[in-house]
């Protein structure tokens, strides 16, 4: 099973349907379905699966075209929490004291591409700032991420 598979199995209450998309919108939620592209590769599904799950938890409306301040809110917001939930800070942390070093590394480990990867630590500077406390850890994202465990 893939991990985008594995993950609509944790919402049996969301149908997940593969269809042909535009390529500007490599999924859409509509009331309890949920349309992924069926030419993404299987990671990418994974990452628009967690953003659209998020859209459907937090999102009122139809916020496709962007056009207004409310739309973007609500756009980023799933984006963010799709972010936090694919790239998790204790993901990041097993990586670091594993001798997972590479950014290729981490974003198999945790199934997103690099890029992607790349968004999400940028997410977290945003949310967190650069170095921040998480649980017993000190995590500095200032240039690289270096973890320290401060109990």
């Amino acid at each position: 099973m893939y991990p985008y598979e594995a993950l609509a199995s944790k919402y049996p209450h969301i149908n997940v349907l593969y269809k042909v998309m535009p390529a500007h919108l490599p999924g859409l939620t509509i009331n309890n379905d949920v349309y992924l592209s069926e030419h993404e590769s299987n990671v990418r599904k994974y990452e628009v699966l967690q953003e659209e799950i998020a859209h459907y938890e937090t999102t009122v409306g139809n916020i496709v075209a962007g056009d207004t301040r409310d739309k973007r809110k609500q756009e980023n917001k799933a984006r963010s929490i799709a972010m936090e939930r694919a790239v998790k800070l204790d993901d990041l942390i097993y990586c670091y004291f594993h001798h997972i070093w590479t950014s290729e590394e981490i974003a198999d480990y945790c199934n997103v591409e690099v890029k992607y990867l790349y968004k999400a630590i940028d997410n977290y500077r945003t949310k967190y700032g650069p170095v921040f406390k998480y649980k017993k850890y000190l995590i500095d994202m200032r240039n690289s991420i270096k973890i320290k465990n401060v109990k």
